[in-house]
């Protein structure tokens, strides 16, 4: 900024004015700095707060990261939200990804939230032995039919999506296994449509039709 000298016989006054000049301006910058000042709404200190993109609640960095980590790994039981108690808000995929700074950790939410999505979908069948997390999208099989899990290798039928039964129908196979272990058949039970199928890139699925529209959620 450029100044102009006083004349002397004005320096008294000016000098007052500019007292109050100065008073008025480090009343208002103290004002700014309470203002602005950002407090974790999760651990109360004072810290550079995220922005977030769905809400406006402000935590700190640290904070959102031990949250959304301890989230993950407990399989994302629902939606990422908001941390705040009173806010149900869900969180931005970007927010998250640049928030975890784990390229691992965000691809694992990716599945679980891919996941969600394919359990909704009536025509998702996935393979029903342990540790094998393939999946596949049929439709329009109106009988029992063999498919050999891409993953796993081992045959299970894609209209009832249990380990395959060649010598009964679905029903009688259904009906066996719950006299052999009720509890197990009601855990393993799925919906029932079949189809033509093609491979598709992403966690072990295939499906007849492209699965960009599944996981469109990335590009939001």
């Amino acid at each position: 900024q450029t100044s102009t000298l006083p004349a002397i016989h004005d320096l008294n006054s000016t000098t007052n004015k500019n007292d109050e000049t100065y008073s008025h301006s480090m009343i208002t910058t103290i004002t700014n700095i309470n203002t602005n000042a950002n407090e974790c709404e999760i651990c109360y200190l004072t810290n550079d707060c995220e922005n977030l993109r769905s809400c406006e609640h402000n935590f700190c960095h640290s904070c959102l990261q031990i949250y959304l980590i301890d989230k993950i790994r407990l399989g994302c039981p629902a939606l990422l939200e908001c941390p705040h108690n009173e806010c149900k808000e869900v969180l931005h995929p970007s927010d998250i990804k640049r928030i975890l700074n784990d390229q691992q950790m965000y691809e694992r939410y990716e599945t679980f939230m891919l996941r969600r999505v394919l359990q909704k979908m009536p025509d998702t069948k996935w393979c029903p032995y342990p540790n094998c997390n393939f999946a596949v999208l049929v439709e329009n099989t109106r009988k029992a039919s063999k498919f050999d899990c891409l993953v796993c290798k081992r045959p299970f039928c894609q209209r009832c999506s249990q380990i395959w039964h060649p010598s009964s129908t679905c029903e009688r196979a259904s009906a066996q296994r719950a006299t052999q272990d009720p509890t197990l058949e009601m855990l393993m039970k799925s919906s029932a449509n079949g189809g033509s199928i093609r491979s598709c890139p992403r966690l072990r699925i295939i499906s007849i039709r492209s699965c960009v529209h599944i996981i469109s959620f990335n590009q939001l």
